[in-house]
């Protein structure tokens, strides 16, 4: 079951050996400062079919049942796409996110593993190959390697960036899923971050040293969604101020991108953050005008 608050923390920079650009989303953990707090919107009941979503009469559910919620079977068609959406919205929720998890997860043991076989073993072989793959950069999709602006999707080299960004996605992600599906969910979620993948590379297209990895692309067009759906949600800023989810969200939006123009980041991606929560905005207005 879902927490009866959901605790979101920012997190805007971290040190690497590496120096990679990484994306930082909205994090659930508990930090001494840069902490927001979140207040369920909705009472959610789970019926014994996991595969089935019921929420209480809130006016947010209404929306949600005249804007989103269509019969998939009434435009059920024999192409490969519909039988793969129609595949996805048999997946439970809560199942999707484990899944996108694990996936993070083994791909961080990828990382920490080529870690220690350069450090102990002086190969660096799979650490190249990480880099190669997972990582998006010019240098690699000049190379051909155009897949890795997904893959760097789900990367984290270091635990605590793994653990900043998983967090969010195991406490957020369930709601997002149970407004919109499993399968327009993954287009919310990967196609923020791939957005934000290749918007970072074209602002930096003039530098070939540029890496970048991390979820939070993805993440922070969930949260957007999340919040241009319920803009109303109350979020407690450091645990003190109550905040609307729209002003929390605008105010993540602002630093990101005055950090972009002062250039203060750091080895964070601030551009990737604004282009993730454009993208969720985005598609909450696609999902409005019956375009999604």
């Amino acid at each position: 079951m879902l927490p009866t608050t959901l605790r979101i923390g920012l997190q805007t920079s971290c040190s690497s050996p590496f120096r990679i650009a990484r994306r930082w989303p909205v994090s659930v953990v508990r930090l001494p400062t840069r902490t927001l707090y979140a207040q369920p919107f909705t009472k959610l009941k789970y019926p014994q079919s996991p595969r089935r979503f019921q929420a209480g009469p809130t006016r947010l559910h209404a929306l949600f049942q005249r804007t989103f919620s269509t019969s998939f079977r009434r435009h059920a068609s024999p192409t490969a796409i519909r039988r793969l959406q129609y595949a996805l919205n048999r997946v439970p929720s809560n199942h999707l996110i484990y899944w996108i998890i694990g996936i993070n997860v083994v791909v961080l043991g990828a990382w920490q593993w080529g870690d220690r076989l350069l450090r102990y073993e002086r190969d660096p072989k799979l650490l190249k190959w990480m880099y190669q793959n997972f990582t998006s950069s010019w240098r690699n999709l000049l190379e051909g390697r155009i897949w890795v602006e997904l893959t760097s999707i789900f990367s984290h080299q270091d635990l605590m960036h793994a653990a900043f960004n998983l967090f969010t996605l195991y406490f957020m992600g369930p709601i997002v899923v149970r407004m919109l599906g499993p399968a327009r969910f993954l287009v919310v979620y990967i196609g923020g971050g791939l957005m934000a993948s290749f918007g970072s590379l074209l602002y930096r297209i003039n530098d070939s040293q540029y890496q970048a990895l991390g979820a939070s692309g993805a993440l922070y067009s969930a949260i957007s969604f999340l919040a241009c759906a319920a803009p109303r949600m109350t979020f407690m800023l450091y645990g003190i101020v109550p905040v609307p989810a729209w002003l929390a969200v605008s105010g993540i939006f602002a630093y990101d991108a005055f950090s972009t123009l002062r250039k203060s980041g750091g080895q964070t991606d601030t551009v990737a953050h604004c282009i993730g929560l454009a993208s969720g905005a985005a598609f909450y207005l696609a999902a409005r005008g019956g375009r999604f």
